[in-house]
């Protein structure tokens, strides 16, 4: 599976300005880089279970407010960027 993270990053900032923007939030203010479990979730791909392991193991930097779980959107970058694996047609030049 590939993601191309500047994409989804910006596709998640998106639905966070819309989110801000329907329930009013002042626009001067800067846009909110978190994203809750749900969404990171829903975004990868993966299970609760798989959220839970990369916490557990330090993989994936949190906080949790309340009982809710939350990710900073450049920490998720930085993971996906870690694990980035470039195609050996990219490596040797080749279309």
């Amino acid at each position: 599976m590939y993601l191309n993270t500047n994409n989804k990053s910006s596709e998640i900032k998106s639905q966070l300005v819309n989110s801000n923007n329907q329930i009013g939030v002042n626009k001067a203010r800067p846009v909110f880089n978190w994203v809750d479990n749900a969404d990171l979730r829903n975004f990868l791909n993966v299970t609760d279970r798989t959220l839970q392991t990369y916490r557990d193991k330090g993989i994936l930097p949190y906080s949790k407010i309340r009982g809710r779980i939350y990710y900073k959107i450049s920490d998720i970058e930085s993971l996906l960027e870690a694990g980035y694996v470039q195609s050996k047609t990219a490596e040797n030049g080749n279309k």
